[in-house]
């Protein structure tokens, strides 16, 4: 329990703060009172804004950016995400650009640790969300609850308690408008909780969107980590996941899992170029 002291203790600038026990003792100590005072204010600032009266797409484009943006700026940081020297990868870009203007919500991203997942799904963020689109960028790392839905709701500061709400709710402004909302997943297999139950919760939001093919859902995921879990993509609605043919020992196997292979000599030569 805590109180502010201030009209006790001459002190107008709300930073000193008493912390009392339940046994009477107490500790008078300096206190970030101020900061967090503003940080609730800007929070109270930010949930006027969304009012689920006057939404419109640039509202949505706002609420994707600034969910987005400590998941960006944890991979530059981490050296993980150098815009300047990432190079599109054609065959890829393809394939998203077919999903993305298809009645499919879901697109698994697989590949092993190093081959560019992160660094792809970043440069299509920031690309998205220049066009005007409403991306949401979350690392698995980061997250720490399975249900996604859950979150994705409680970071848009929007006053709906399921996901069906939010997809009504936006279904005109994003029809009219022609854009997408993303709801983007990197690195899934960092999550540090059950991995079988992120899997689970990504299938039922797939599942839920389904009349709605402007809302999409992309994840990535490391080839080792989902070969050991038991928990499949598709298992509710297989037909809402982008899939492709792949050859498995001479043999074409379909798969919702859209590998990344590694870069030829060609592209190597046209990153460090771009590197340097």
């Amino acid at each position: 329990y805590w109180r502010d002291w201030s009209s006790d203790v001459c002190s107008s600038d709300l930073n000193t703060v008493i912390y009392l026990s339940s046994s009477g003792e107490h500790l008078e100590k300096s206190s970030r009172f101020q900061h967090w005072k503003e940080l609730l204010a800007q929070k109270q600032l930010e949930v006027e804004w969304v009012n689920t009266n006057n939404l419109n797409i640039e509202m949505m484009h706002a609420i994707g950016k600034q969910i987005s943006a400590n998941g960006i700026q944890a991979l530059i940081s981490s050296g993980k995400y150098l815009r300047e020297a990432s190079i599109p990868r054609k065959e890829l870009n393809e394939m998203l650009d077919s999903f993305s203007y298809g009645a499919i919500n879901g697109f698994v991203l697989g590949g092993e640790s190093g081959i560019g997942k992160s660094t792809l799904l970043a440069q299509k963020t920031e690309e998205w969300q220049e066009a005007g689109h409403m991306v949401c960028f979350y690392r698995g790392s980061a997250l720490n609850q399975s249900d996604i839905a859950n979150k994705f709701l409680r970071d848009c500061a929007l006053k709906v308690g399921y996901l069906e709400d939010f997809l009504s709710l936006t279904d005109l402004i994003f029809t009219n408008s022609q854009k997408k909302c993303y709801l983007i997943l990197d690195a899934l297999n960092e999550y540090s909780g059950e991995l079988n139950d992120l899997i689970k919760s990504v299938d039922n939001i797939v599942a839920q969107a389904k009349a709605f093919p402007w809302f999409k859902i992309i994840v990535s995921i490391r080839d080792s980590a989902y070969h050991r879990v038991a928990a499949r993509f598709g298992m509710i609605e297989p037909q809402q996941f982008y899939c492709m043919e792949e050859d498995r020992d001479g043999e074409k196997i379909k798969t919702n899992i859209v590998r990344l292979q590694p870069i030829s000599s060609e592209f190597t030569e046209q990153l460090y170029n771009a590197y340097r």
